[in-house]
């Protein structure tokens, strides 16, 4: 049945959208805000898992190699959220994983940063 919690049937059109919305990448604060304003943001989330489009916010090597660039460069975390398109929540929780904050990644940077990344370790041995 398409019930959410208080066991309002949702639409097919409220479906659609809600697939469209989210493949667009708009998380449930907005979708509620701008969208669906009679549905809470649990239901939307909990829809959105029924219908299978929810997704991870993956990180592109490119992503951790910015992130490590920047850092070195003395942007602080909320400069860094803002360049990927992050909250600093998310960004200060993945560099702390990933060791950011004290070493580069363990994978090749992208070509595009290859040039900056190596200025920036031969920096790092001097």
């Amino acid at each position: 049945m398409n019930t959410d919690s208080s066991g309002k049937h949702w639409s097919e059109d409220e479906d659609n959208l809600l697939i469209e919305l989210k493949g667009i990448g708009l998380k449930a604060p907005q979708i509620r805000k701008e969208h669906l304003p009679l549905r809470s943001e649990s239901a939307i989330n909990s829809r959105a898992s029924i219908l299978g489009v929810t997704h991870a916010n993956i990180w592109s090597n490119k992503d951790l190699w910015t992130a490590w660039i920047m850092n070195k460069k003395g942007f602080g975390t909320q400069e860094i959220a803002d360049e990927l398109g992050r909250t600093k929540r998310a960004t200060s929780t993945k560099m702390s994983c990933k060791g950011l904050f004290y070493r580069p990644p363990h994978s090749e940077p992208p070509i595009e940063l290859k040039r900056e990344v190596m200025e920036l370790l031969r920096a790092d041995s001097k």
